[in-house]
C-alpha cells in the first residue's frame, strides 16, 4: 500500500473514531438526564403511594370478624368451629381476606392495585424498608393483635446479605398465621437462596414467586428494572391472590370436604351475637 492510500485510510479511521466518540458523548449527555428524570418519577410515585397508604391506615379499622355462631346440625359447623382459631379457613377466595401485607418499595409501587385486589387488606409498606425495619413493625402489630388472616411479607429487596436467622426473627411474630413471602427480582443479594433454606420443613411458609413472573414478563417492569409498573403491579396482586388460593385455601377445602361452605361475612342479630 503506497503512502497516499495509507494516509487516506488513516484519515478515514480518525474521522470514524471522532464520530464514534462524539456520538458516545452525545448519548451520555442525552441519556443520563433522561435516566435521572425516570428515577425521580419513580421515587415520586413511591412517595405518593406511601402517603396514600399512611392515610388509609389511619382511617382503617383492622379488627377481624367475630367467630361464627352456628347450630350443631349446620353442615359447615366443623369448619366454622375450626375457624375460631384460624380465621383463614372461613374463606373460599383470598381477595376477601383481612390480609396483613408488610413490604418495601416493591410493595409500595403496587399499593393501588393491591388495595383494589384486596379491599380488606392492612398494608404497611415503605420506600427503602429493610427486613430489619419490617421485623420491628411486625413486632408492634403482633403486640397489638393486628396481624390478619394471612401475612404477606415483601422485605427481601433492600439488603446486601441476610441469614436464615433474620428470616426466623420476622417469622417469630406470625404465630400460627400462614406467611407468604415475595422473593426478589433485579437484586444482586443472597435473599432468594437464604429464603429457600429458611422455608424448608415449615408447613405454613409459602413463596410468592415474583422473580419467575418478572423474569418471564420484562414488560411488567419500570425503567429501573426493580419496581413493577401498573400492569406489573396488577399482575403481582393477582399472583399473591392465586398463590394463597392454590397453596392454602383450595387444598384445605378439598382435603376436608368443605367445598359447599361459603363465608359471606358475619351478621349481627338483635342479641349482639354474630350469625351466618
Amino acid at each position: 500500500m503506497n503512502r497516499t492510500w495509507r494516509n487516506a485510510l488513516y484519515y478515514l479511521l480518525t474521522i470514524c473514531m471522532v464520530f464514534l466518540c462524539g456520538y458516545g458523548v452525545y448519548g451520555f449527555f442525552v441519556a443520563a438526564p433522561k435516566a435521572h428524570a425516570n428515577q425521580e418519577a419513580i421515587e415520586e410515585m413511591l412517595r405518593k403511594n406511601q402517603e396514600m397508604a399512611e392515610s388509609r391506615k389511619q382511617n382503617q379499622n383492622n379488627s377481624h370478624a367475630a367467630p361464627a355462631q352456628v347450630k350443631p346440625e349446620d353442615p359447615c359447623a366443623k369448619l366454622w368451629k375450626e375457624a375460631e382459631s384460624a380465621s383463614w379457613k372461613w374463606y373460599e377466595d383470598s381477595t376477601t381476606m383481612s390480609l396483613t401485607i408488610e413490604g418495601d418499595s416493591v410493595v409500595t409501587a403496587a399499593l393501588p392495585q393491591l388495595y383494589e385486589r384486596f379491599p380488606n387488606a392492612y398494608i404497611d409498606a415503605r420506600f427503602g424498608r429493610t427486613i430489619f425495619e419490617g421485623e420491628q413493625s411486625l413486632a408492634q402489630l403482633e403486640q397489638q393483635h393486628q396481624i390478619g388472616d394471612v401475612l404477606v411479607i415483601g422485605l427481601l429487596t433492600n439488603v446486601a446479605e441476610i441469614s436464615v436467622a433474620d428470616c426466623e426473627k420476622v417469622y417469630s411474630h406470625a404465630g400460627d398465621t400462614p406467611t407468604f413471602w415475595l422473593n426478589t427480582f433485579g437484586v444482586a443479594n443472597n435473599a432468594n437462596a437464604v429464603f429457600e433454606q429458611f422455608r424448608q420443613g415449615k408447613d405454613n411458609v409459602y413463596m410468592v414467586d415474583w422473580n419467575k413472573l418478572a423474569t418471564e414478563h420484562p414488560e411488567y417492569m419500570l425503567s429501573d428494572w426493580l419496581h413493577p409498573n401498573e400492569e406489573g403491579s396488577r399482575a403481582l396482586a393477582d399472583l399473591i391472590a392465586e398463590t394463597i388460593n392454590n397453596e392454602l385455601l383450595i387444598p384445605y377445602r378439598e382435603k376436608n370436604g368443605f367445598k359447599g361452605c361459603r363465608y359471606e361475612g358475619p351478621k349481627e342479630d338483635q342479641t349482639g351475637n354474630f350469625r351466618f
